[in-house]
Parts: C-alpha cells; structure tokens; sequence
C-alpha cells in the first residue's frame, strides 16, 4: 500500500504533468494509419457508423497518445455494385421528373431515392435527360456519389470525426488493381479456372481459395482490398489497422492472405471487428444496420443524446460485442446511467481549480487514498488500452474514477467555510485533469451534463 508522504508525491507529480499524464513516446513516431467508418456513399451514417467512427477515432486517439503518428482515413467504396444499383434507382427516378419514359426500380426504397434524384434535377434540370444512358449514369453516381459523401462529413462533423485523407475506391481501377493482380501471378499464389483467376488462399492462412478476377475479367471485392493494403504499405505505413463492422469479419483472413502472397507480414495489418448495434426506444429494439430499408441514422442519435453522450455510449460496452443504446437510460440524469456519472465527477472535480504542486498536502482519508492510487494507474491503462486497440477499457477505468470521486471528493453544493481551497483541492485537481485527458482520449474534449 502506498504511503500518505508517496501518494502526496504522486499527486504532485501528476498535477506537474497536467494535460500530459498519461503520454509516452513508446511508438517512437511510427507511422500508424488507422482507417475507419468507410460507409457506402449510399445513404446517411446509421448508428452502426457511428460506432465505428466512436471506436475508429478512440483507437486511433489511443495511438496517438502513445507517440505514434496517426493518420485517419475514409475509404469511399465509390464503385461496385452498392453505388451503381442506388445510381440506376436515381437515375429512373430522375428520368421521370424530367418527362422521359424511365422503367420502374424498386430496389431501394423511395427516401433513398426521391431526395438525390430531386437535387440532382433542381441542379441540372432536364440537361442529362437525353445524353447516352452511360454517360448519363456515370455523371449521375458521380453527383449521387458527392452528395451523398457531403451529407456523411457532415454528420461526422457534428459527432467530432475528422479524417485527414478520403480515398476513392476509383482510384485503385486506374491500374493498381491490374498491377497488384499481376504481382499475385508473379507469386505463384494464383491459378486459372473456368475463365476465373483465383488466389491460392487456403494455403495462407484462409479456410478457402478467393476469386481475384471474375470470369467476366472485372475484379472481386477482394482484389481491390489487397490492392488498397498494398497502396498503404507502400506510403510508408509501420502499422494499420483497421475498424470493420459485423459482416466483414470473414474478410480478415482473406485480406491478410493476398499480404502474405505480395510477401507482407500479415501481422502488419491489424483489425477490429465491430459488434452489431441496436436501438432501444420505449422499450423496443430498432435495429440499425440495413443498407436498403429504413435504418436508424445517426444523425438521429447526435439529435436525441447530443454528439458527447453519444460517443460515450458507443463505448461503454467492448468493441466485439453486442451493442445496446437504451435512449431512456442514456436520457436520464441518474447515477443508473454511467455517462451521466461521468460527466457529474467531472462538474465535482471541475469546481475545484488544479492546485500547484506541493500546495495543501493535508492528510487524505482513506476514500481519497484510494482515489489517488486509482489516477495514478491512468499510464498503465493507457499502455494496456493501446496495446489491446481497447478504448472501451479507458471508459471503464474512466466510470472508476468517476466512483472514487463520488465517494472521496465531497460535491460543491455541500462545501463550506472560508474562500481557502478545501482539504482536498490537489486531490480534486489531479481528478480534473485525469477525467479531461481520458475523456480527451474518448474523443469528448468539452464534457458537458446529460
């Protein structure tokens, strides 16, 4: 057990420390890329995004943190299939407002398309209506593509997501896929069948082989995946990793075997699948994640909890597991509701300035011993948040403080006596900056009350 004259040296280092406790250069500045959200341009953010912008953005706080040069990015899956059936769903729809017989698509449902194909035809009026059907089409994806990714910065602008780079899944069609399967061949990993190239997968780690190139000579998702690791590994990356939702998890093992055939260390890439989530609302579960029926959007969420709340909630559980978001608890301003607890220590500790080193080093209680042994393992739990890519253990070490404040830091409203700092002054200083800079780590950097 730590000794009073040790936790009052505890307290000063860490009020030196300030907004710095909890840092180390153990990454020695290796580039780390972490990629994260890379929805479809198909429609707005639902709150399965918003878990993987929570996480993705916490991970790569967490990075950060440890002296890594972190860079976010966006993947946009801006071809394929997803984008190229909502693009023909617009452009009949658009066909018909601009007076031109356009064949019925149902394939997205009618808020999925009336809205796009309305902005387009307000812009471009009956203009594209008489062009080529491909050219038509491809100007069409491209302003769909466009809006579509307007609206997604948008929304993760409100929740406090930035990236620094968006990359267009077009750009790997320009000749890095053609390159990268070529490479493949070069390895000996891939093999012809029935007018399909295929990659030899199950002999690197995968449960079966994977088609590269299609019998009709387009590429597979997979193909440009591989391309899309290699282009990473050659800016210079030291690590990446990357955040998944539910349905890529079968992808992990198929990816790192197209890195083992172009001779990369398949550890090089690292990922975090996601859990699915769901919504409760006055008692009912409204799942969030299907792409071409009515989801619940994030925006919703930010409008309802608020951008703080909600990031906060994402993480309450871990990354891999089952999501719940109870709108009712997360409402509340009870101590049932752990965000709110949260945000509550930190009003407490807030009232108190941070006091300078060596002020006031009266005796603590046992309550407040036990709140000062628990700030100083905020390093330790940095390192092992980091090493483990787990912000949700930083929430959990952040929801312990927050109990030790409670039961050690007496709450503003009950103070009294002189304007002389209380007892406990440097004790709820170091609490401050403990809160501030886990919170700093969650992605919340203003807390605020629910």
């Amino acid at each position: 057990m730590a000794t009073a004259s040790g936790t009052a040296s505890g307290l000063r280092a860490l009020l030196a420390a300030g907004e710095t406790f909890g840092r180390s250069d153990a990454g020695a500045g290796t580039r780390v890329q972490v990629e994260f959200v890379s929805a479809y341009p198909t429609g707005p953010l639902t709150i399965l995004h918003g878990r993987g912008a929570a996480v993705g953005d916490a991970v790569a706080n967490l990075l950060a943190w440890s002296g890594y040069r972190v860079e976010r990015e966006f993947y946009v899956n801006d071809t394929g299939e997803q984008i190229e059936g909502l693009a023909q769903a617009v452009e009949a729809r658009y066909q018909a407002l601009a007076g031109r017989p356009a064949a019925p698509n149902d394939a997205y449902p009618a808020e999925s398309v009336e809205p796009p194909a309305a902005a387009i035809f307000g812009r471009e009026g009956a203009r594209l209506a008489d062009l080529p059907t491909a050219e038509r089409r491809a100007r069409i994806a491209q302003q769909l593509c466009d809006d579509i990714l307007r609206e997604q910065r948008e929304t993760l602008d409100r929740f406090g997501v930035t990236f620094d780079r968006w990359y267009s899944e077009r750009e790997l069609h320009r000749g890095a896929i053609a390159e990268t399967v070529e490479r493949l061949r070069r390895s000996g990993q891939v093999y012809d069948e029935e007018g399909a190239l295929w990659l030899r997968s199950s002999s690197l780690g995968d449960e079966q082989d994977r088609p590269l190139v299609r019998s009709n000579g387009l590429p597979t998702y997979i193909a440009a995946d591989i391309a899309y690791h290699l282009d990473k590994q050659r800016r210079g990356f030291g690590r990446v990793v990357d955040v998944w939702g539910p349905d890529h998890s079968d992808y992990v093992a198929r990816t790192r075997a197209g890195l083992k055939a172009l001779g990369i260390d398949a550890g090089w890439l690292e990922v975090v699948i996601l859990g699915p989530v769901t919504l409760k609302v006055d008692g009912l579960r409204v799942e969030g994640l299907n792409r071409k029926t009515h989801a619940v959007m994030l925006d919703e969420l930010i409008d309802e909890l608020r951008a703080p709340v909600a990031r906060l909630s994402y993480l309450e559980r871990p990354a891999a597991a089952p999501l719940e978001i109870d709108l009712d608890c997360a409402r509340q301003q009870a101590p049932g509701n752990p965000v709110y607890r949260i945000f509550s220590a930190w009003e407490r500790v807030r009232q108190a300035e941070p006091a300078p080193p060596g002020s006031n080093d009266a005796p603590l209680t046992e309550a407040q011993q036990q709140l000062a042994r628990q700030l100083a393992r905020f390093p330790d739990e940095v390192r092992a948040a980091t090493a483990g890519l787990d912000p949700h253990r930083i929430f959990t070490y952040t929801l312990e403080v927050a109990s030790r404040v409670e039961a050690a830091i007496e709450a503003p409203q009950n103070q009294r006596g002189s304007a002389a700092a209380p007892p406990s002054a440097p004790l709820a200083g170091a609490a401050r900056i403990v809160l501030e800079n886990a919170l700093s780590i969650l992605g919340v950097s203003a807390p605020e009350p629910n």
